[in-house]
This record gives structure tokens, sequence and C-alpha cells, in this order.
């Protein structure tokens, strides 16, 4: 919640803080959706603070637990790998940005 509070603010470091606190809490107790949530922040915290190799790992980790999740949409699963892809595809990653495309 207080990682909403600062990116709310624009304090986007200080929200990227929060929410890795939060994850870690999330995962004690086993709370997935959370995790999955918190992980999207960070992907896109990370990414606009230009930390992309935390944003892919945090985006990689994300569409894994989507993959494996009952209650994951495939329009989640779907936007999830498009930001990898396009993350990617911006860092020069081609090879992997063609392994995401055709798993």
């Amino acid at each position: 919640i207080l990682g909403n509070v600062y990116a709310d603010q624009k304090k986007k470091s200080e929200a990227l803080e929060c929410y890795k606190k939060e994850l870690e809490i999330y995962r004690k107790f086993s709370e997935m959706e959370n995790v999955c949530q918190v992980l999207d922040e960070i992907g896109h915290l990370s990414y606009s603070l230009g930390r992309n190799e935390e944003a892919i790992q945090s985006y990689e980790e994300l569409l894994e637990m989507q993959r494996k999740a009952s209650g994951s949409s495939l329009e989640q699963i779907a936007q999830t790998g498009l930001f990898l892809i396009e993350i990617c595809e911006e860092k020069g990653k081609v090879e992997r940005a063609i392994q995401l495309y055709t798993e």
C-alpha cells in the first residue's frame, strides 16, 4: 500500500523499494495473487527508471507464475509477455525476444 502512495506521488524509487519489501512479505505468506501484482508494479517501475534488467527479471517471474496459476487469464499472460518482449528487443536481447514469441 505504501508503494502505491509513493507511486501516486511520482516518487518512483521510493515506491520501488516499498514494493520490494511488500514482495518479501507476500512471498513469506504465499499470497500469490499479491506477489503477481507487486511483480508487475516492480517491472513497470524498474522499466520507467531505466533498470531494464530488473524489469526483465520481474516480468519473467511474473510470466512464469501466470502460466502456472489457474486464475490467470490469457489476456494477462499475453500482456506480460508483450511487455517482456518489448524490453528485450529494446535491450538488444533479440534471441530472448524470439524465444518469448515462440513460447
